[in-house]
């Protein structure tokens, strides 16, 4: 059986003669007439299309007499850069555009919903009822000490740590000719710790005060990403500096200065814990009612700032600096801190209960204390106490007091270890009598 020409299907048979193909490009079979409706537009009105010799469906013709093409051309011509159909493309339409704007216009939404009507989305990954860190130092001014602002800029000295791109610690200089501690935090990626610092700052600078045993912070700033904290400059390094230049001198740490450095620590705790400012020697003292329990979590050498002066006796004052895993009882109650193992600081220095599924808290800064002592006492920057006997932890060239106090600090059972108000109230007893001797 012979086939003649195509026929002319009403108008729609391209100018090269062949006609209308199939959506696939391998498809040769000549598809039938397209009945058009009442309305003039094929398929409306009129029996379904049909293919004379496959039970393909028709393709539907294109306006303006061109041929509907397979999608392999008609991809290869938009990769081509040749638009479809052959035409090359708008270059208005290389951009998005809206129903009515012009070629080029942006899209804008309050043209279509009200004001009143869009959301505020809600911030992520930061603690409700926390502060901004964008707040300038006069919307801070609760949080500083009047007079102790430094006014004028400061001028960078010295560069004290390179903390990689998270943080930097430089010593700078005020105008006045004052020592300050630059710490700079990058709030990228570390909004949580940075916020942590600052809101336990300024509880420390409001309530406990300058010249004592907590780094008390005298303003901050910010520069793009980062957040600047002033802090008090501490001249006699860290208790990290003393062991290093123990160890590497192999002369033992003085007792008194072991005790003193204790003293320091326990205290600047007690008012972490209790909200205790002052410690009288050899007395139990109250937990301050309605206190926001403050946990430092990142007890250690290097934490452990000396001041040359303030101290007892001409001895130095040791500082409790570095804020940045701190966490409070409201922070946990309220859901901004998740209840979990050991959240930040060294692993190295976690309690036992710090290792499993037990909270953490202030008896994380308990342990961590006592593994500080003894460090200090056996000359070690390993806070191990494997072979060592629970006796003499801290060896016998040390009292019996030290070595008893320490065995308590570092107990197993969590409950056994003492406040730090009392460890605080216990060394200064037994530094006095020592100073005086």
């Amino acid at each position: 059986m012979a086939f003649g020409p195509p026929p002319a299907w009403g108008g729609f048979v391209p100018g090269n003669g062949r006609p209308v193909r199939g959506f696939w490009d391998g498809d040769d079979i000549p598809a039938s007439p397209i009945p058009r409706g009442p309305a003039g537009f094929p398929g409306m009105g009129g029996p379904p299309p049909q293919h004379m010799f496959s039970p393909r469906p028709m393709p539907v013709p294109m306006p303006g007499g061109g041929a509907r093409r397979g999608l392999r051309d008609m991809f290869n011509g938009l990769r081509a850069g040749r638009g479809v159909l052959g035409r090359p493309p708008r270059p208005d339409l290389r951009k998005p555009r809206r129903n009515g704007d012009p070629p080029g216009a942006k899209f804008d939404p309050s043209r279509f919903v009200r004001p009143e009507e869009v959301e505020k989305p809600k911030a992520r990954g930061r603690p409700q009822g926390g502060l901004n860190l964008g707040l300038q130092p006069q919307n801070f001014q609760e949080a500083l000490h009047p007079g102790q602002l430094p006014r004028g800029g400061f001028k960078v000295i010295k560069a004290l740590k390179r903390g990689g791109q998270s943080e930097v610690v430089n010593l700078v200089q005020a105008s006045n000719g004052q020592l300050f501690v630059e710490k700079r935090i990058r709030r990228r990626g570390r909004e949580e710790l940075a916020e942590r610092e600052l809101r336990t700052l300024a509880t420390v600078s409001k309530g406990y005060g300058p010249a004592k045993h907590l780094n008390t912070m005298v303003g901050h700033t910010a520069h793009g990403d980062a957040i600047s904290l002033i802090l008090e400059y501490c001249d006699g390094g860290s208790v990290d500096d003393l062991l290093d230049k123990a160890i590497k001198a192999k002369r033992p740490i003085s007792e008194v200065i072991i005790w003193n450095i204790l003293y320091g620590a326990a205290a600047g705790l007690a008012f972490l814990h209790d909200g205790i400012k002052t410690i009288t020697p050899g007395t139990e003292q109250p937990k301050t009612p309605n206190w926001n329990t403050i946990c430092h979590l990142d007890i250690k050498p290097q934490n452990l700032f000396i001041s040359r002066t303030g101290g007892i006796a001409g001895l130095p004052r040791v500082i409790v600096g570095d804020f940045g895993c701190a966490v409070s009882l409201k922070e946990i109650q309220n859901g901004q801190e998740q209840e979990r193992e050991q959240p930040c600081g060294t692993p190295a220095w976690y309690p036992p209960e710090g290792k499993g599924k037990i909270s953490y808290g202030t008896k994380t800064d308990i342990w961590a204390l006592g593994l500080t002592i003894f460090c200090l006492c056996r000359l070690t920057y390993n806070p191990s106490m494997r072979g060592h006997s629970r006796e003499n932890l801290c060896g016998r060239a040390y009292s019996r007091e030290m070595n008893a106090l320490v065995r308590l600090l570092t107990a197993s059972d969590l409950s056994k270890r003492p406040p730090a108000r009392d460890v605080a109230s216990a060394a200064l007893k037994i530094l006095k009598e020592k100073v005086q001797k």
